[in-house]
């Protein structure tokens, strides 16, 4: 898995905010959430040991706190929380449109699953702005294959490729603007 870098913080730092950003859970009921196939285990597969790390990351850059809380019978658990920070940055990752078709798989996709959770209007903002990258994108490919003169066939097929690929995705969120 590929994972990019937004303001020096994984995509994959992202996910687990979001879960937090919803309330707070210790570190296996994070796990639970992410790995869940009805949700972003679909799309997202994380090890228990990585997500630690990340906690653990997200902590040093004071993005999220951790509380230790008693159980009875049980060893304490720590349960982690958002704070305002970790807060900003998520809700400013969250709501940007991805850069490249690339990252519609897995980041624009987690993006759609966490705004339906936390705002249906923010949501639909969202896909109405990722439409118009992606115009931006196809018209891109547009004027290279109207100027492909000098190309050869493969560099052709490629651009003609990833035009469709635009159009889809285009003709996808526009289907999910209409469910």
């Amino acid at each position: 898995m590929n994972i990019q870098r937004v303001n020096n913080v994984d995509e994959l730092d992202f996910i687990a905010l979001g879960f937090l950003n919803i309330c707070p859970m210790h570190g296996y009921e994070l796990h639970g959430k992410i790995a869940d196939l009805s949700g972003l285990g679909n799309v997202w597969n994380l090890k228990i040991s990585k997500l630690y790390a990340i906690l653990n990351r997200l902590k040093k850059r004071d993005y999220i706190i951790a509380e230790t809380e008693a159980a009875e019978n049980r060893p304490p658990k720590k349960v982690f929380h958002i704070t305002p920070r970790g807060k900003r940055e998520f809700n400013n990752w969250v709501s940007n449109p991805v850069e490249h078709g690339r990252d519609f798989r897995q980041l624009f996709l987690a993006k759609l699953f966490f705004l339906k959770k936390i705002n249906n209007d923010l949501y639909k903002n969202l896909i109405n702005r990722q439409i118009g990258k992606c115009i931006e994108w196809k018209n891109t490919f547009q004027d290279q294959i109207e100027n492909s003169e000098g190309l050869n066939y493969f560099e052709k097929i490629v651009l003609k490729f990833r035009y469709s690929q635009i159009e889809n995705y285009i003709n996808w969120l526009q289907w999910c603007l209409d469910q």
